[in-house]
């Protein structure tokens, strides 16, 4: 079987692919562990901007402006981003902790092929 260039460099492309992906799966976890923090973080920054003034007496506290509700906005926006971010590298690990069976099934059917292709080329 003849692969076109373009061909070659996809299957090249896999192959490094696949070299990678044990420490890149390290990577991920990290990845998905330091938003898992910083969206905790972003989250307790939150729970402190809206119960603090549950410390300060009725009397003297300030009615919610629109700066506080542009500040609750903005918190609750970003804790919810690093949270998606943290369930999306978690998600990529777990579903392909021991590397992505397609490109590994495919990557052992090209190299079947170019091995029957060679031992019948020897054999000619």
């Amino acid at each position: 079987m003849q692969f076109t260039s373009r061909e070659v460099k996809l299957i090249e492309r896999l192959r490094k692919e696949e070299r990678r992906w044990p420490w890149v799966r390290w990577v991920m976890l990290t990845i998905g562990a330091v938003c898992t923090l910083n969206g905790g973080l972003w989250g307790w920054l939150l729970y402190h901007s809206l119960y603090w003034e549950s410390l300060i007496p009725v009397a003297k506290r300030d009615p919610l402006d629109a700066t506080k509700v542009f500040v609750i906005v903005v918190l609750w926006s970003v804790c919810c981003i690093w949270l998606f971010l943290a369930i999306w590298g978690f998600t990529i690990v777990w579903r392909t902790w021991n590397g992505d069976v397609n490109r590994m099934l495919l990557l052992k059917l090209l190299d079947a092929q170019q091995t029957r292709e060679k031992s019948s080329d020897q054999a000619a």
